[in-house]
């Protein structure tokens, strides 16, 4: 896809950080949402569909990440 999802939502960027207090916070969930909007689309362009998924915006420095995934397939 063309399109680049983070300049199209540069608005919630700054709406995050002032929720939140924390620029860098507000840069890490940012960046997650880009993320999984960006995947889903470029799935959906490769195939024509979208599967059905969970993903989770885990703390990398406190999750255990062998032990929780960050993405879930939801079975059909």
């Amino acid at each position: 896809s063309n399109i680049d999802i983070g300049k199209n939502l540069e608005s919630l960027k700054t709406e995050l950080a002032a929720k939140y207090g924390d620029a860098e916070m507000g840069q890490n969930i940012f960046s997650f949402v880009v993320n999984v909007v960006e995947s889903a689309i470029k799935v959906w362009h490769d195939t024509g569909k979208v599967d059905a998924r969970v993903n989770f915006l885990l703390d990398d420095q406190k999750t255990d990440t062998e032990k929780y995934a960050p993405v879930v397939n939801i079975d059909k």
